[in-house]
């Protein structure tokens, strides 16, 4: 098995960004190897879905910027480089973009595949319930981050489940907080910020 041996000069942090090159030969690269003054940590890869990715090498042309998102517990390494449907782009050469998913369903919950992501709640005459369960909660890792938009909908709500605990600016942190964006055209990304709690920014009212 074939890693990539990244230097830190701490150890690595849950939900720590980590961004390399990809090598010249990366086809058995099956994940990172992360060195630091204490001792190293192994982190394999994984697509948006949790898959297991055997390696990189045909996902990632040579000198392409990888970004993945670290998981101290499972011991796994999420890249961020994803297509619309959260699975690796070919030849892509940074992530620093949020992919917009049209939304047109009522009552939805937030999945892993998710991460990245940008929803636009669009359909005329909606209310939209967005949901954060504890389950979902509980299987992604922190630093997890979807963003809402209110589009075109009678109105857009974020709702927390399962004893979460989510804090807003201005009104500070709540357990299982129901959040209503105002208006249209409002946007808000919500971000798992420990292994207890998320933070959400933008423009929200609690209902």
């Amino acid at each position: 098995m074939a890693q990539i041996k990244i230097e830190l000069s701490a150890p690595p942090a849950d939900g720590m960004d980590i961004k390399f090159k990809a090598p010249c030969d990366c086809t058995a690269v099956t994940g990172i190897l992360a060195v630091y003054p204490e001792g190293s940590q192994e982190f394999t890869f994984r697509d948006a879905h949790g898959n297991n990715l055997a390696g990189i090498g045909d996902l990632f042309s040579s000198g392409a910027y990888v970004k993945a998102i670290l998981d101290i517990n499972r011991g796994y390494a999420y890249i961020q480089n994803a297509d619309n449907n959260g699975y690796l782009s070919k030849k892509f050469e940074d992530s620093r973009y949020s992919p917009i998913v049209k939304v047109t369903t009522a009552n939805i919950s937030v999945t892993p595949d998710m991460m990245g992501k940008t929803l636009l709640l669009n359909s005329s005459g909606t209310d939209f319930v967005c949901t954060i369960s504890k389950e979902f909660h509980d299987s992604v890792p922190v630093g997890f981050e979807v963003a809402f938009i209110f589009w075109t909908a009678n109105s857009a709500r974020i709702a927390f489940t399962g004893g979460l605990n989510a804090a807003t600016p201005g009104i500070g942190a709540k357990t299982d907080p129901v959040l209503a964006l105002p208006e249209r055209y409002t946007m808000i990304a919500a971000k798992k910020c420990t292994t207890a709690s998320w933070l959400v920014t933008g423009n929200v009212e609690v209902v």
